[in-house]
């Protein structure tokens, strides 16, 4: 049976809903009329009913692009849009094989493109894995659209990765970083601070005090603070809930433990951006990602990234003695293992306290 839903967008206008449900599938795409809206959900009824393939609009599927645009175009009706790293793999993979017909994407197409990709020196198994993932994705999207795939390929590509040796789990981070290391690293960034186009010892030290990701960091606007209960209101990386928000506490400077640097005073020393709710870092993450880069070779720190100050944040509060509830809520775990991963705590730090 199919229902219609109407929507009033800003930009684009009334769009109408169509969501077909039948034999325990579920089906859902967004269109500008009644009518066209109408006219699918009674194609995909009787391609359901029928167990014939389905075809997708405007001539769609004949090619690996076709059915990667199809698949964005459904995510966004569904407003699950993928995100960043999803969106940016998927443009990878239909730059490389965009146009192979559907009927090409095997499991033997899939293990040749994983040996094509571990031949690149530059290319992990780990990212290997990751591209199988979102291929995967997108086949057993198409597969449950009624299109002759295999959706099981990119899957199966992947055991057979596992299988032969080739990691295809990222290791846990056991990188620290000590206090000898900061010294040197805000010591390049001090010297440098000409040079550089965006405030890096700030972001740095709001990394440190925060525990925030990158884009998190980056996507606060003046909006998201409230100064008088020193927390943030920000957008959490989630695989299933692209909006999920949350509360983070801004911690305030402790002077003989971590972290020692207040995060509101960070945020207030910025300078004010013009607009009704600016970005509070109004930086690009490639900018913000190269400046890193050079700071930690400048400073002689080798297998340090960005994302390592979170890990490291998460670990000198669990140190400071943060039970792992304090440390969820920090780091914005809702599975009290995941608070593991983070939080390497150092044995010697334990042993002389």
């Amino acid at each position: 049976m199919a229902t219609f839903r109407k929507t009033q967008r800003q930009k684009k206008g009334t769009r109408w809903t169509a969501r077909v449900r039948i034999r325990g599938q579920e089906i859902t795409d967004t269109f500008s009329t009644l009518a066209a809206a109408r006219a699918w959900a009674t194609a995909r009824e009787h391609a359901i009913e029928t167990g014939e393939p389905l075809k997708l609009r405007s001539g769609e599927g004949e090619s690996f692009a076709d059915l990667i645009d199809a698949f964005i175009q459904h995510r966004r009706a569904i407003r699950r849009t993928p995100g960043e790293t999803f969106a940016s793999r998927l443009a990878h993979l239909r730059l490389l094989h965009g146009g192979e017909p559907l009927g090409n994407l095997d499991f033997a197409f899939w293990r040749k493109y994983s040996f094509d990709r571990i031949a690149d020196d530059d290319v992990t198994g780990q990212t290997i894995a990751g591209d199988l993932a979102y291929a995967s994705s997108v086949l057993h999207w198409a597969e449950r659209e009624g299109h002759a795939v295999d959706a099981s390929a990119p899957g199966k590509a992947r055991t057979a990765l596992r299988e032969d040796g080739v990691r295809v789990i990222s290791r846990e981070r056991d990188r620290r970083i000590d206090d000898a290391e900061l010294v040197r690293l805000f010591k390049w960034i001090d010297a440098n601070a000409a040079r550089t186009s965006l405030p890096l010892r700030d972001l740095v030290e709001f990394a440190l005090a925060t525990a925030l990701r990158r884009g998190e960091i980056l996507a606060l606007r003046s909006d998201d603070v409230n100064e008088e209960k020193r927390v943030l209101k920000i957008k959490r990386k989630h695989p299933r809930e692209r909006d999920r928000t949350e509360q983070v506490p801004l911690l305030k400077a402790h002077p003989d433990s971590w972290p020692r640097i207040d995060a509101l005073d960070i945020i207030r020393r910025q300078p004010k951006q013009a607009g009704a709710n600016p970005r509070i870092f109004p930086f690009q993450g490639d900018t913000l990602g190269f400046w890193f880069e050079q700071a930690c070779k400048g400073a002689g720190l080798d297998g340090v990234v960005f994302h390592l100050l979170r890990h490291e944040a998460l670990s000198r509060l669990a140190e400071r003695g943060f039970d792992p509830l304090r440390l969820a809520l920090v780091g914005g775990h809702r599975d009290l293992r995941n608070v593991r991963r983070y939080a390497r705590l150092d044995a010697a730090t334990i042993a002389n306290e």
